[in-house]
């Protein structure tokens, strides 16, 4: 026959055991709070100029804690460079930080109250300020949203139409667009 225990002791156990595991638990965080401090970030693109600016936003992360570390913080350190697609983020432990990522391709120029902006292929207004585009682009009359322009670069492509021989484009408020060859 089996001997009953003492609920009391059952108690004394339990809380016994909480007390012990909340102080190693302490001990425990306060030792992996100085261990896991970002040292390195890297950067891998296409060898674009404003890597070092890039570099030099990523600069406030270094000491701070890997593990604690959110991609949608790294995100938005970044939200300035609109310049940049299929982003990768890649923690690897103890101390550095990947960062990979790709230029998107410039569609055309626009102006935005009397400033000029280039379109992306990823759908942003991109300041001219970190690009340097040699190419001769189409430039891009009214004020357009660019879901709209991609929609209408998507199905150019889609006809075979030579969306590369236009050299402008007007955009109508009633969302009818005039191509210029």
């Amino acid at each position: 026959m089996l001997q009953q225990i003492n609920k009391i002791k059952i108690y004394i156990y339990i809380l016994a055991f909480i007390f012990l595991t909340t102080i190693s638990n302490i001990n425990f965080h306060n030792l992996i709070k100085g261990k896991f401090l970002i040292d390195n970030i890297q950067i891998k693109t296409n060898k674009l100029k404003a890597d070092n600016k890039i570099l030099d936003k990523l600069k406030i992360l270094q000491n701070t804690n890997i593990l604690s570390l959110k991609k949608p913080e790294i995100l938005s350190v970044l939200n300035e460079f609109k310049f940049l697609e299929n982003i990768n983020i890649k923690k690897i432990y103890p101390s550095t930080i990947v960062f990979q990522a790709n230029k998107t391709s410039i569609l055309a120029i626009t102006f935005i109250n009397q400033k000029k902006y280039y379109v992306g292929n990823n759908g942003e207004f991109i300041s001219p300020k970190y690009l340097q585009i040699k190419k001769k682009l189409p430039i891009i009359f009214g004020n357009f949203e660019t879901q709209d322009f991609l929609f209408l670069i998507n199905l150019l492509k889609k006809n075979n139409v030579k969306y590369k021989k236009i050299n402008k484009y007007y955009y109508h408020k009633s969302k009818r667009w005039d191509l210029y060859f």
